[in-house]
């Protein structure tokens, strides 16, 4: 029997709290494609990344699928 595992963005690694408000994940960020700034070869701002929500309701990104999830690594600190 095969089990299904539900893949929730705030789960996997590409996911990115919103700087602006950290404590609603619904406006959370994806991250997979986080360019680098060419100015400052620093990481773009979170809030110029796109929703989670808006990629996975988009067939040519993540997809309600979720082909792009990684699970987040677990820390055992």
């Amino acid at each position: 029997m095969k089990v299904f595992t539900m893949k929730f963005c705030i789960n996997c690694k590409h996911f990115l709290l919103s700087e602006g408000a950290p404590n609603k994940p619904e406006l959370g960020r994806c991250a997979y494609k986080r360019a680098i700034s060419m100015v400052t070869g620093l990481p773009v701002p979170t809030d110029n990344l796109p929703f989670a929500g808006v990629s996975r309701k988009d067939i040519n990104t993540c997809g309600e699928h979720a082909g792009l999830y990684e699970e987040k690594e677990v820390s055992h600190v």
